[in-house]
């Protein structure tokens, strides 16, 4: 059975505890919330080690294939957390705040899933899970 490992902190993937208690062995189980992903955290580290019983690409790992992709026209979110990204472009987000979305700005690149809101003076980007899609009641 491969193994692969991961970051926890450069996956697109939303993992969730499964456990509430360490499993013997020193680990917990984590899958994903939108494609069902198992994975195994030893400690408290950031690294997850994912078992398969088929080859995985580096793509599928790294980019959950259920997450919410750039690609998909959303008109506004819901932001769910403050980005911890230290940058005066974000002081206007408000945890709950319903905000429009805004195309890429023109040479940025848009390779990790999210979307773009207006900052407190350009763009920023809402990486997946800081924000959930809203439906805009008219």
């Amino acid at each position: 059975m491969p193994k692969y490992s991961l970051n926890l902190r450069t996956t697109t993937h939303e993992f969730q505890k499964q456990n509430s208690v360490t499993q013997k062995g020193g680990y917990d189980i984590l899958i994903c919330k939108h494609c069902g992903l198992g994975a195994r955290r030893y400690g408290v580290s950031e690294t997850l080690v994912v078992k398969s019983g088929k080859p995985l690409s580096e793509s599928v790992l790294q980019f959950c294939p259920k997450a919410i992709d750039p690609r998909i026209k959303v008109q506004y979110v819901r932001v769910l957390i403050k980005p911890r990204i230290i940058n005066a472009g974000f002081d206007n987000l408000q945890v709950g705040q319903i905000m429009k979305c805004v195309p890429c700005p023109p040479g940025e690149r848009n390779r990790l899933p999210g979307v773009w809101v207006m900052g407190v003076h350009e763009p920023v980007k809402l990486l997946s899970g800081e924000f959930e899609p809203w439906e805009a009641v008219d």
